[in-house]
C-alpha cells in the first residue's frame, strides 16, 4: 500500500490528490468511518487565505482535530487540538507535532511551517486520509469455519470473550457469518447471515446459539448489544452476498423506506451507524 502511495505523490500535487478525494466544485463531503475514528473531507473557502480544503477528525464521535489545507500553500491550520498533550493527531511527522505541542495557545493553531513543510504536511495529512479509505473498504473477513473453532485461548479477558462469541456462532452449521455494526449514539448491533432460513428446526437453533453468543459480547464490549435481523443466504454465493449487504448498509436511505421501517432506517442509515466488519465462516 505504501508503494502505491509514493507512486500517487510522485505523479501529483497534494491538490490534485485532494481533488481526487473532495472534487474542487464540490459541495458534498467525503465521508471515512471507521471502527472508533470518522474522517470528514470538505471544500472550504477561507476568509483570508481562499479556497482549500478542511480535514475533521473525530474519536469516539467526539471532534478531535482538523487540519485546514490552502491551495498554493499546504497545511495552515490546525484546529481543536484539545488532548494534544496525549494523543498526537494522526498524519502528521513528529517533527511538526512537537512545533505544535511548543506553540499551542489555543483551539486554533497557525504555525509558523515553512512553505516545504506545508507541502510536505498536507501530502502526510491526505497519505493518512487515504489509508483510512482503504482500510474502511476493506472490513469483509472471510474467515474458515475449522480454524475458527481451534483457535487457542487468548490473554486478555476481553479479548477471550470476542473470541468465544464468534465460536459460538462459528458452531452452528446454518450461521454463515455476522455483520457488526455501531449506533453512533452508542451500542453494537449483529446482522446474522443464515442458511436453510426456512428450517424452522435450524432457525430455532440459530436462535438459541444467537442468544448465547451474545453473553459473550456483552462481556467483551462492555456496551449495550442486540441483533437486527436474521437475513437468508440460501442460493447465494456467501462472498458476493457479504459485498451486496455491505454496498446496501452504505447506501442512503430513501423516504419511501423511512416510511416503511423507521426503526431498521435507524439503525441502518449510514448517519446513524458504522459498519464495523463482516465476518464470513467458510465451509
Amino acid at each position: 500500500m505504501g508503494n502505491k502511495v509514493e507512486e500517487r505523490k510522485s505523479q501529483a500535487s497534494w491538490e490534485d490528490r485532494m481533488a481526487l478525494i473532495v472534487p474542487r466544485a464540490s459541495i458534498e463531503k467525503e465521508i471515512i468511518n471507521k471502527e472508533s475514528e470518522d474522517i470528514e473531507v470538505l471544500r472550504i473557502n477561507h476568509s483570508v487565505f481562499g479556497l482549500g480544503w478542511e480535514v475533521r477528525i473525530s474519536r469516539d464521535s467526539k471532534p478531535f482535530v482538523g487540519y485546514q489545507l490552502i491551495e498554493n500553500m499546504g497545511l495552515l491550520v490546525v484546529a481543536s487540538l484539545d488532548e494534544i498533550g496525549e494523543q498526537a493527531p494522526p498524519g502528521l511527522s513528529e517533527e511538526i507535532v512537537n512545533k505544535i505541542r511548543r506553540n499551542k495557545s489555543n483551539d486554533q493553531v497557525y504555525i509558523d511551517f515553512t512553505q516545504e513543510e506545508r507541502v510536505k504536511e498536507a501530502n502526510n495529512i491526505i497519505d493518512y486520509v487515504e489509508k483510512s479509505r482503504e482500510e474502511a473498504e476493506d472490513n469483509i473477513i472471510i474467515t474458515s469455519r475449522a480454524g475458527c473453532l481451534k483457535e487457542g485461548p487468548k490473554e486478555g479477558a476481553d479479548e477471550q470473550a470476542m473470541q468465544e462469541f464468534f465460536q459460538t456462532l462459528a458452531a452452528e452449521p446454518s450461521i454463515a457469518g455476522i455483520g457488526l455494526s455501531r449506533m453512533k449514539m452508542g451500542g453494537l448491533f449483529v446482522d446474522v447471515f443464515v442458511k436453510d432460513f426456512n428450517d424452522a428446526e435450524a432457525m430455532g437453533r440459530v436462535g438459541d446459539v444467537v442468544e448465547s453468543a451474545f453473553e459473550f459480547l456483552d462481556s467483551a464490549s462492555n456496551e449495550s448489544t442486540g441483533y437486527h435481523s436474521f437475513t437468508s443466504v440460501d442460493g447465494q454465493e456467501i462472498s458476493e452476498f457479504a459485498e451486496e449487504f455491505k454496498r446496501q448498509f452504505d447506501t442512503p436511505i430513501s423516504p419511501e423506506e423511512v416510511e416503511k421501517n423507521p426503526l431498521a432506517v435507524l439503525r441502518t442509515s449510514i448517519d446513524n451507524s458504522v459498519l464495523l466488519g463482516i465476518v464470513i465462516f467458510e465451509d
